[in-house]
């Protein structure tokens, strides 16, 4: 009688079983659609057992590599992807104000976990006070890392006879979960209540694409 193979259910005779052509050809069709990788969609993995274990796909709209660990689906430890942008502002922003300005679209094919890292610099003149707070902002949302905003101080000195700037750098860190498609990035300024504005010089961010997405454990 005969049997099937554990992986690829390969149909195997023995000595009783009457020669069928068509078990061949269905063999060669498993032995062509089985390759070292198999290859998917997100949509049309495979239905494995825990007989499949160690087996790798490619996922041709996620464009990664998963394996099977016998249960689940499981990403490599691969490559990150990093996105990067930034601009020179030079922008006056008056006191109680607030500026949103998007520095970076980008698209990720599949979800995963963004580590972000911005810096921002502003000036203010030297002699007087003003209060500056700084935001992630991910697809138009605020990203709060700690649940707080970064905010620095300029501390004015008013017996300074001078008006040259006081210029100062500080950064904002943010983490948010993505989804796979397009989105945007960018930083929100908020200007204090002190009786003076500032000059925004510019903005550089950072963002780290995670392999693995929150909810999954390494």
């Amino acid at each position: 009688m005969s049997t099937l193979s554990p992986r690829l259910s390969l149909k195997r005779p023995d000595d009783t079983d009457p020669f069928i052509t068509q078990d061949f050809v269905d063999n060669y069709n498993k032995l062509d659609a089985a390759p070292g990788v198999h290859i998917c969609t997100s949509g049309t993995r495979p239905a494995w057992g825990s007989s499949q274990a160690g087996r790798t796909i490619f996922l041709t709209d996620h464009k990664c590599f998963q394996y099977w660990d016998g249960s689940a689906w499981q990403s490599e430890r691969a490559a990150t992807g990093l996105f990067a942008g930034g601009a020179i502002f030079d922008a006056t922003l008056n006191k109680n104000s607030v500026a949103t300005y998007n520095l970076l679209n980008f698209t990720t094919p599949r979800p995963c976990t963004l580590a972000i890292v911005s810096s921002m610099t502003a000036s203010c003149d030297s002699r007087l006070t003003q209060s500056v707070t700084g935001r992630i902002v991910y697809d138009g949302g605020d990203v709060l890392l700690g649940g707080y905003s970064d905010v620095i101080r300029f501390v004015g000195d008013v017996q300074y006879g001078g008006s040259s700037d006081t210029f100062l750098t500080f950064t904002m860190i943010g983490i948010v979960n993505v989804t796979a498609g397009a989105h945007t990035l960018g930083n929100k300024v908020i200007v204090g209540s002190y009786n003076t504005s500032i000059v925004l010089r510019g903005i550089k961010t950072i963002g780290v694409m995670g392999v693995y997405a929150s909810n999954q454990i390494l």
